[in-house]
């Protein structure tokens, strides 16, 4: 009963986060071009001054790599959050999402990029695919991670049964 409320807690954390994302995402997309090169002009600059104090970058590339760099890591987020937030709903179903939260972050990629189409900015489909590169990376990471935890426990518990054996 208290592993399933820990579980139950530790879904609504991660769904809390994942909704947020979500909600910070898609509140970017809904601003109008300039709006949005005067937000990520405030961090170009910061970057600018670390990487490229003489200004000898191609004038707008640094900007492209801010700004693609931004879409890959908010999407990030939302994969890890989104896969987190799956890994206790399958612990209190009794079943597995694998596939889902590449899904919805998917539909979130193309979602963004279709209200960015509105609002006078640009809509590409190499744009989803950064995004949904960054979900799909933080996903994986904790897939794999879950395996290696996995891995150790069944050899922890492996050799404490060979040492068990032998004792008797």
């Amino acid at each position: 009963m208290i592993k399933k409320k820990a579980d139950l807690i530790q879904l609504i954390v991660w769904a809390v986060i994942a909704l947020g994302t979500l909600i910070f995402i898609f509140s970017n997309s809904f601003k109008d071009g300039p709006e949005s090169m005067k937000q990520s002009s405030v961090v170009v600059e910061v970057v600018e001054s670390v990487v490229d104090p003489g200004h000898k970058m191609e004038e707008g590339l640094l900007h492209t790599i801010v700004r693609k760099s931004a879409h890959f890591t908010e999407f990030f987020v939302l994969g890890l959050s989104l896969r987190m937030m799956f890994v206790f709903v399958s612990r209190l179903t009794k079943k597995n999402f694998y596939i889902l939260p590449f899904f919805v972050c998917l539909l979130s990629a193309v979602t963004d990029e279709f209200i960015q189409s509105f609002t006078g900015r640009t809509s590409a489909i190499l744009d989803v695919l950064i995004d949904f590169s960054g979900s799909a990376l933080a996903i994986i990471l904790v897939m794999v991670g879950m395996l290696i935890v996995h891995l150790i426990k069944s050899k922890k518990i492996e050799i404490e049964q060979k040492e068990e054996d032998a004792s008797n």
